[in-house]
């Protein structure tokens, strides 16, 4: 024989939808007092009513307004300085053995650190005769004084670009590359410092082809 369903059960299951349907009317009606607000305030300012900002979507910190100076002062300029310059997973001893990785690594970290992307970007240049190259996957096409003469313009005083996202890529590819290749390495790297190193900046593109 069943047994009699127990009222307080139903009691209780009745209480919470009761519950549930009163918290979803209190949330509809926040939304509708903080949109009134919010179009109360853009009224009040002679505009449009305010809107939340849409995101910017991009896939890494590095690839958002690639064309804007990192603001240093912030925790999210902080934390793309150390993220960007910190060593790739593989350091690199100058052998060539190791050279593909070293490149494939170095690659992915320019391309999301946003370091390659425009017109801020310091890895693509032109030679002598014009050619487009990219000096991570074309390293050796180009002359040292074609490069440098491009470099000068976000690395120099008084440069085109001076002081802009392209100097700050410069100098956070600069420090990538000394902080991914052998203690050994680095030595070698610091005795032919004067190849890459003008007025005292170093000039990431060089030591990433010497």
């Amino acid at each position: 024989m069943a047994e009699n369903p127990n009222p307080d059960v139903f009691q209780d299951a009745q209480e919470q939808v009761d519950a549930i349907a009163q918290l979803t009317q209190l949330v509809i009606q926040q939304t509708n007092t903080v949109n009134a607000l919010l179009a109360a305030l853009g009224n009040a300012q002679g505009g449009a009513p305010v809107t939340a900002s849409a995101s910017t979507f991009a896939l890494t910190p590095g690839k958002v307004g690639v064309e804007a100076v990192i603001d240093y002062s912030t925790k999210h300029g902080s934390s793309v300085y150390k993220e960007y310059k910190a060593a790739l997973p593989t350091v690199w001893d100058l052998k060539g053995k190791g050279l593909v990785v070293f490149i494939q690594e170095f690659l992915t970290r320019a391309q999301d650190a946003g370091w390659t992307q425009g017109s801020m970007q310091v890895t693509k240049f032109n030679n002598a005769d014009g050619t487009p190259i990219d000096l991570i996957t074309e390293y050796g096409k180009i002359d040292v004084d074609t490069l440098k003469a491009q470099c000068d313009v976000f690395l120099l005083p008084g440069g085109a670009n001076f002081q802009t996202r392209a100097t700050q890529n410069n100098k956070l590819m600069a420090e990538c590359l000394l902080s991914s290749v052998t203690a050994s390495a680095k030595q070698a790297l610091i005795a032919d410092r004067g190849q890459y190193t003008f007025d005292g900046t170093i000039y990431a593109r060089y030591s990433s082809s010497t």
